[in-house]
């Protein structure tokens, strides 16, 4: 992914009112995982966007945006 692009998981989790908890349990993770992912400190595996987008109830591309 490059500097332009970003992941809208933060936004899309806050959108379908969920927290961070609320979404790792759903993901089967922990919250300090998806805490990172949402700071773009670490990105999620490719097997877990299908999940991910499953979880917050988006399509697939709707978790990324191009700025």
């Amino acid at each position: 992914m490059n500097a332009k692009s970003s992941l809208n998981i933060k936004a899309l989790r806050e959108l379908r009112g969920m927290t961070q908890l609320e979404l790792a349990e759903k993901l089967g993770t922990y919250q300090s995982k998806v805490s990172l992912y949402e700071s773009g400190r670490r990105m999620p595996r490719a097997a877990l966007l299908p999940r991910l987008a499953a979880a917050l109830e988006v399509e697939l591309g709707d978790l990324f945006s191009v700025n």
